[in-house]
C-alpha cells in the first residue's frame, strides 16, 4: 500500500585502516534486519525538516524541545541528533548516542504500556 512497514538495516564494524590511518565502516555479512516502524523521517545534515513545523512540535532556540528521555510535545514522537542541538563536527556521534537513548526510552515506555495493559 506504499506506506512504510520498517528500516531495513545492517550491522557496520570497523574494517582495515586506510591510507590515512583511519578505520572505514564496512557492512557484516548476513547480519541484514528490519526494525518495525510506521513513520521514518530522514534527517540527514543541518537543515531542519518542514515536517518539524508541519507537526506543531514545540521548539526552543530552533531545536526540537525534548525532555531527559528524547520525547517531543507529541505523544509518541521522539528526537535526537542535530534537530534538537547543534554540535559541530561532534554532531554524528551526537546523534548516536540520542538514538541509542531515545531507544532505551521508547523500549521502556513500550513495556511499561505492555504491563499495565495486563
Amino acid at each position: 500500500n506504499g506506506r512504510v512497514t520498517g528500516i531495513e538495516c545492517v550491522r557496520m564494524r570497523l574494517g582495515s585502516p586506510d591510507a590515512s590511518g583511519r578505520a572505514a565502516p564496512e557492512p557484516v555479512p548476513g547480519s541484514e534486519f528490519t526494525l518495525p516502524a510506521d513513520q521514518v523521517i530522514k534527517a540527514i545534515g543541518q537543515q531542519k525538516p518542514a515536517l518539524i513545523a508541519e507537526l506543531g512540535l514545540a521548539t526552543e532556540r530552533g531545536f526540537v524541545k525534548v525532555d531527559e528521555a528524547y520525547r517531543t510535545s507529541i505523544d509518541r514522537v521522539y528526537a535526537g541528533g542535530d534537530c534538537i542541538r547543534a554540535r559541530g563536527a561532534a554532531s554524528t556521534v551526537m546523534a548516536t548516542q540520542d538514538g541509542k537513548l531515545a531507544a532505551r526510552a521508547i523500549h521502556e515506555h513500550l513495556g511499561a504500556a505492555a504491563a499495565a495493559a495486563d
